[in-house]
């Protein structure tokens, strides 16, 4: 018979935490806001996952509380631009004065669909660095297939939401629809796919 002579003790695994490169892009929102958030929720991550299982809960849940939070903020824009994703009112230069100014997506796409050319800012850096942060772009009207090419920055209506994208793909599904376009970010994240009548205008110039 073996006596020990000290009590026995199971200590459950320390999670293996190895040094990562994490890439996120949220689209409408800066990156310095998303870099902000995102260091602080993995700093805690690292302080309080003493367990395995700790590790995988708070791993799990990363994504939904990043998705919670970029619409939170989205919403914050919102209701100071009257945008969800980014594009603000302001002056853009010499052209948009006074007589210019309207509040939010849905008077930029009324005054594109009566063939204005209008202008205006836009937030966040998912088409950097083709297009960063807060530059003043130029739209000309679109109306017909011809007017719209894949790589062409597009402000469109993807399920109610407005978008500054990417025109990604540009297929022929012949019928009424004759093509569709697949709108994503610069970096390939796709937004959905659209026909002609919810693109309203193109990118023709850019500035700071």
């Amino acid at each position: 018979m073996i006596s020990p002579s000290k009590p026995c003790s199971v200590k459950e695994p320390q999670p293996n935490i190895q040094a990562f490169q994490l890439h996120i892009s949220v689209d409408g929102l800066d990156a310095e806001e998303v870099s902000a958030w995102a260091s602080k929720e993995i700093e805690a991550f690292l302080e309080g996952s003493s367990t395995t299982a700790a590790c995988l809960e708070k791993k799990t849940s990363f994504g939904s509380k990043l998705a919670q939070w970029a619409d939170s903020q989205r919403s914050v824009g919102e209701k100071r631009y009257g945008s969800v994703d980014g594009i603000v009112d302001g002056d853009c230069g010499a052209d948009a004065g006074e007589s210019q100014k309207l509040t939010g997506n849905a008077a930029w796409k009324a005054r594109l669909q009566a063939g204005e050319v209008v202008q205006f800012r836009g937030g966040g850096n998912s088409l950097h660095p083709r297009i960063k942060s807060g530059e003043c772009c130029k739209y000309e009207p679109v109306f017909k297939h011809d007017d719209v090419k894949e790589k062409d920055i597009v402000f469109c209506q993807i399920k109610g939401r407005y978008w500054g994208h990417m025109v990604k793909k540009k297929t022929f599904v012949g019928g009424e629809k004759e093509y569709e376009y697949t709108i994503s970010n610069i970096h390939g994240w796709e937004n959905g796919t659209i026909c002609l009548d919810h693109i309203y205008g193109k990118v023709i110039d850019h500035w700071k």
